[in-house]
C-alpha cells in the first residue's frame, strides 16, 4: 500500500511538471514584415500562453543572428509587452533569425535586413578617402567635383573597404564635393589646397596605374568619366596642329622663294 501512495506521488508530481513546462509562444513585431533596417529601433513583443491558454507576465530570453548566426543582440525582455530594440548599424544584410527561449520551450522567426549602402567621405591633405559603412558592396557611381569640374568614379567597396584618391589640380584653393548616382550629396568641403600638377584635374587612384582626369568642367548629366579629356592630351594635339601648321608655312614660303630664283 506504501508503495502505491508513493508511485502515486511520483506520477503526480511529474505531471505537474509536464504540464508546467506547457507553454505557448508568439512572436508580434513593428513592422510587421519582419522587415528591418539596420540601425534603426524595431518593436518586438513575446506571448507566452499557460496549459489553459492564459497570459503570463515573466522574463523571456531573446536572441537575435545575422545570416552568418552571428549574434548581434542578447537581451532579456518582459513579456506580453512591445519593447523597443536598437538594432546595429553595422548588421549585415540578409536574412536572420529570432530566438525566443521561456524556461524548457523555444521558439524560432525569421526577419530580414535591409540592404544599406552607406558611405564615409573625407579628406586627408589632398587626398579623398571614401569607406564603405553599409552592410553590403557598395558599388554606386559618384561624382567628384573639384572647383568647377566633375568627374566620375566606380568604387567597387566590400564591408568596411576604403579607396583613396589623391585631388590634382592647378595650385589653388577648391571647393570639394561628391554626390552620388542619384545625386545626392555626400560631402562638401571648402577652400581646400591644392599644390597643383601643370593644368591637370583628376583624381587619381591611388591604387591605380593610370590617371583618370576629370578636366572639363563637364556635369554629372552629359557623360561618364571617360567623356572627360585632361588638358595634357587636349595640349599635345593643339601642339602638333601648330606645329604642322608652321610646318606647312614654312614649306610654301621656301616654294614661294624658289620660284622667284627660277623666274
Amino acid at each position: 500500500m506504501r508503495k502505491k501512495f508513493i508511485l502515486i506521488f511520483i506520477m503526480m508530481f511529474l505531471t505537474s511538471i509536464v504540464v508546467a513546462q506547457d507553454y505557448k509562444l508568439e512572436v508580434s513585431t513593428i513592422p510587421e514584415d519582419k522587415i528591418f533596417e539596420p540601425g534603426k529601433i524595431i518593436q518586438l513583443k513575446i506571448i507566452i500562453y499557460d496549459s489553459n491558454n492564459n497570459p503570463v507576465q515573466n522574463d523571456v530570453s531573446l536572441i537575435l543572428k545575422d545570416i552568418r548566426e552571428d549574434i548581434i543582440k542578447e537581451i532579456t525582455i518582459k513579456s506580453n509587452t512591445f519593447q523597443e530594440i536598437q538594432l546595429p548599424e553595422n548588421i549585415l544584410a540578409g536574412e536572420g533569425e529570432i530566438i525566443i527561449t521561456y524556461k524548457n520551450v523555444e521558439i524560432k522567426e525569421s526577419f530580414r535586413i535591409s540592404k544599406s549602402k552607406l558611405i564615409d567621405v573625407k579628406i586627408e591633405g589632398e587626398e579623398l578617402i571614401l569607406t564603405n559603412i553599409g552592410n553590403t558592396i557598395y558599388d554606386k557611381e559618384i561624382y567628384i567635383t573639384i572647383g568647377s569640374t566633375t568627374g566620375s568614379k566606380n568604387p567597387n567597396l566590400n564591408l568596411g573597404e576604403s579607396v583613396s584618391y589623391r585631388l590634382v589640380a592647378p595650385e589653388g584653393v577648391y571647393n570639394i564635393k561628391v554626390m552620388d548616382e542619384n545625386k545626392k550629396v555626400l560631402f562638401t568641403k571648402g577652400e581646400v589646397k591644392l599644390t597643383g600638377t601643370g593644368q591637370v584635374i583628376a583624381a587619381v587612384d591611388k591604387g591605380a596605374s593610370g590617371r583618370s582626369g576629370i578636366t572639363g568642367g563637364i556635369s554629372p548629366d552629359e557623360g561618364a568619366d571617360e567623356a572627360f579629356l585632361s588638358y595634357t592630351k587636349n595640349s599635345k594635339f593643339i601642339y602638333v596642329f601648330m606645329l604642322t601648321i608652321f610646318g606647312a608655312m614654312i614649306l610654301l614660303a621656301i616654294e614661294r622663294r624658289y620660284r622667284k630664283k627660277s623666274k
